[in-house]
């Protein structure tokens, strides 16, 4: 990349941190942040205020588990670990399936963990970082085919967050996603345009944004696994529906 455009790239970066923490200034007293340890959830947490509450939920000694501990000490901020059971997955996945006809098995596994993330969750404010992924590209077959942006976002925003809401009204909680303000869909947009997908690999302005919210690079730049691998709970499921749920 030239250094024009790495310049460029950094002054979006810079935008982009300050719009999220104008969308993170407006979500209020009693939330519970559900935290993975990853950049996007990892961002959130350095923006909210001292007294907001971070969970994470996953099977005794997963990834996200291991490494929410370590992102959270990182970053100076308290986590509360729910570890879960096979049978609390089993239990959450059947609910699920009977709240949602026709999910699909490679929906179900990151909606259980969000199921059980918004169950055991203090407050009444669930703040999750859904739409990190496709605004800024955390998808690897988004970075190989950045002409399927919008069916990714329509899919986000038509089927996911909609579904992600309904869990939380039921379980008498209200959801909210910093991401997917409309200021930041449009710093998103107005990236897509300047940059090639080759050039802001794997959520690189979101990454340049979190060291400048001040937050370690050994947490801006590790590896993330989707939430239902990385809570362990997708072998689980795979033992019970099989790879194919519809």
């Amino acid at each position: 990349m030239t250094p024009e455009k790495n310049e460029r790239l950094e002054s979006i970066a810079g935008e982009l941190l300050s719009a999220l923490k104008r969308e993170v200034a407006q979500i209020g007293e009693g939330h519970c942040l559900l935290f993975s340890g990853g950049i996007d959830s990892s961002l959130i947490a350095r923006l909210l205020p001292e007294e907001a509450k971070l969970c994470t939920v996953g099977l005794p000694g997963s990834y996200d588990i291991i490494n929410s501990i370590s992102s959270s000490r990182a970053i100076g901020r308290a986590n509360t670990i729910f570890e879960i059971s096979v049978e609390e997955v089993i239990k959450a996945s059947s609910s699920l399936i009977q709240m949602f006809p026709g999910i699909m098995m490679s929906e179900l596994g990151y909606e259980t963990v969000f199921y059980l993330g918004v169950q055991r969750s203090m407050g009444k404010t669930i703040v999750t970082g859904q739409g990190a992924d496709e605004l800024f590209f955390g998808y690897a077959r988004l970075r190989q085919h950045p002409e399927k942006f919008d069916e990714y976002l329509e899919r986000l925003t038509s089927r996911t967050a909609p579904r992600e809401a309904k869990i939380c009204s039921d379980l008498g909680k209200k959801l909210v996603t910093p991401y997917l303000g409309e200021e930041i869909v449009r710093i998103s947009e107005r990236m897509r345009r300047e940059f090639d997908a080759g050039e802001i690999i794997n959520k690189a302005v979101l990454r340049i944004a979190a060291k400048k919210a001040g937050i370690t690079d050994e947490v801006a730049d590790q590896a993330k696994k989707a939430a239902q691998f990385g809570s362990g709970i997708e072998r689980i499921l795979v033992r019970n529906y099989g790879k194919i749920l519809h």
